[in-house]
């Protein structure tokens, strides 16, 4: 005698609703978080495009142009005049802190030149002040608007003369323009 035959089971619609429903839902909301976590950008005029809180840039482009990043940072206003070497840099980056050092140790053999250093941190302002580096001996110190979340390749330093961008180096070892 053998066993009876198993009854086959049939998936309910109650089943099947709902596993429509959570894949509509989980569709939905990556569809929404793609769209809101999509950054912004920097357009040739300093306007940002996007509605993330991030902000991609990249300098590069900006070579032969006025640098639009300008209206975002604190002393940009005193950036737009003179010759300027601009380090973006970030507080938690080794290379970054090594190029700094250099950059330091080289204003201070060097002294006074035409060309001045401004440093822009890209880091999140929320971290511990206390690991910022004193750099007003030898540098301008200056910040983007703390509002949004910068992001670029770092070190990048930007040769600026009179707002406009000359060369761009991504901390090589080279400082752009020399």
């Amino acid at each position: 005698m053998g066993r009876p035959p198993r009854k086959k089971r049939s998936v309910s619609s109650w089943t099947t609703t709902a596993l429509v429903c959570v894949s509509l839902l989980t569709g939905a909301s990556a569809g929404v978080l793609a769209s809101v976590s999509r950054p912004a950008v920097l357009d040739e005029s300093g306007e940002i495009t996007g509605s993330g809180r991030v902000v991609v840039l990249e300098p590069e482009k900006c070579v032969g142009k006025p640098l639009p990043l300008l209206a975002h940072i604190d002393i940009g206003p005193e950036l737009q005049q003179g010759e300027w070497i601009i380090v973006l840099y970030r507080r938690d980056c080794r290379k970054c802190h090594e190029l700094l050092e250099r950059l330091e140790a080289e204003s201070r053999l060097l002294g006074a030149c035409e060309r001045q250093v401004a440093l822009v941190e890209l880091s999140d302002y929320a971290v511990d002040s206390r690991a910022q580096r004193d750099v007003t001996s030898w540098a301008l110190p200056g910040r983007l608007d703390p509002r949004r979340r910068w992001h670029a390749a770092a070190p990048t330093l930007l040769h600026v003369e009179n707002g406009q961008v000359v060369a761009v180096s991504n901390g090589d070892g080279s400082v752009p323009g020399t």
